[in-house]
């Protein structure tokens, strides 16, 4: 039996971001392994990015679900845009989304 092909279907910045995206694949069911990272781990400042790697049968869903990812990734609120919120059913108030509570009234955002 011979041994499956594999290919080369990302470049990540760092290792904690390849073990991301490997674990983003093995999600969708995708096997896939980190090339390359054993250097940084073990503390050697290197110039190589790893690589995630993965079958060849395997390689267009991995991509496209890379890509999805790239997308969503950069989809950062602005510095320029202020944070969402949500308005108080009670008192009307204007209440940044970081919060379940009102400020002014103690209303919860969603009732219990």
């Amino acid at each position: 039996m011979s041994e499956p092909e594999v290919v080369d279907v990302y470049v990540a910045a760092n290792g904690p971001q390849a073990h991301f995206l490997r674990g983003l694949l093995e999600d969708a069911g995708i096997e896939a392994q980190v090339v390359g990272d054993a250097l940084q781990a073990a503390g050697y400042n290197t110039v190589a990015p790893p690589h995630l790697w993965v079958r060849a049968e395997q390689a267009k869903a991995a991509r496209d679900l890379l890509r999805v990812w790239e997308g969503h990734a950069n989809d950062r609120p602005s510095e320029d845009r202020p944070p969402p919120t949500w308005v108080c059913p009670t008192c009307r108030s204007e209440v940044d989304a970081d919060f379940e509570l009102c400020w002014q009234c103690q209303t919860p955002r969603k009732p219990y």
